[in-house]
């Protein structure tokens, strides 16, 4: 393992089938390139999927927050910069920014991951080797608030939508793809909500995992004008798989 992590940068460009109709693209596009910063930056140093699994452990993503200030469109050119902020018991930090061709930030997100054990499902706390090594960087965080401490589960609930995970939508731990929960999110959504707004800001707490085939049910309500509470569980069941609280703005 290396004694200093500096902050990974990497180039993505938005491909055709990453955009909306509008020809933007979507925000589980951008947390795609999240999770792709953050899978190369990990391995880099040492502590990647690959070594873990092979240890009996995982990174597992926790909790997120997302802000756009703009959508990027099909085809262009973003870089994305990450690096690791914190080490809190079990739970271990990471930033990110998107910036566009012109050194912009569009996109800024903080985030919180746990190293599970796959054979108890648990987390476990961070080697004293990877806390020092975190402890090693010391930058400005993406945004100056992180997370809420518990998110609201929607009450008053105005949408519903119920299908079971596909084998396309799993991650290399045989999960749903934390990033399919923010597609399947949206796609939970009316047409007619979706295609007149978008997200501006996107808080998520991602509770259990989900397997192949199990039935998800999507609930959603809405708190004021433009405020979205989410809660994913099993039909019949009342503990969360996955909660979020989104804003919307209209779409120019």
């Amino acid at each position: 393992m290396i004694e200093k992590v500096k902050p990974l940068e990497m180039a993505f460009t938005v491909r055709a089938m990453e955009t909306a109709p509008d020809g933007k693209s979507f925000l589980f596009s951008i947390g795609d390139y999240l999770q792709e910063a953050a899978s190369f930056h990990v391995a880099s140093f040492g502590v990647g999927v690959d070594l873990f699994r092979s240890q009996g452990i995982t990174w597992v993503l926790s909790r997120m927050r997302i802000q756009v200030e703009r959508y990027p469109e099909g085809e262009e050119k973003l870089t994305v910069v990450t690096w690791p902020t914190f080490v809190r018991r079990v739970m271990v930090g990471r930033d990110f920014l998107v910036r566009d061709q012109q050194g912009e930030v569009i996109v800024r997100a903080v985030s919180g991951w746990f190293i599970l054990d796959l054979e108890r499902g648990r987390p476990v706390p961070p080697s004293e080797e990877l806390k020092t090594l975190y402890h090693s960087w010391d930058a400005p965080r993406a945004l100056a608030e992180e997370f809420e401490n518990r998110l609201d589960r929607p009450e008053e609930i105005l949408w519903r939508d119920e299908s079971p995970v596909r084998y396309s939508e799993l991650d290399i731990n045989g999960h749903l793809n934390n990033v399919r929960f923010l597609q399947r999110m949206v796609d939970a959504l009316p047409k007619e909500w979706v295609e007149a707004h978008r997200i501006a800001d996107l808080t998520a707490e991602f509770r259990q995992p989900a397997q192949w085939g199990e039935r998800i049910l999507a609930e959603t309500s809405r708190v004021g004008e433009e405020e979205l509470l989410h809660r994913f569980t099993r039909p019949g069941e009342e503990n969360p798989l996955f909660l979020a609280k989104t804003l919307w703005r209209e779409n120019p």
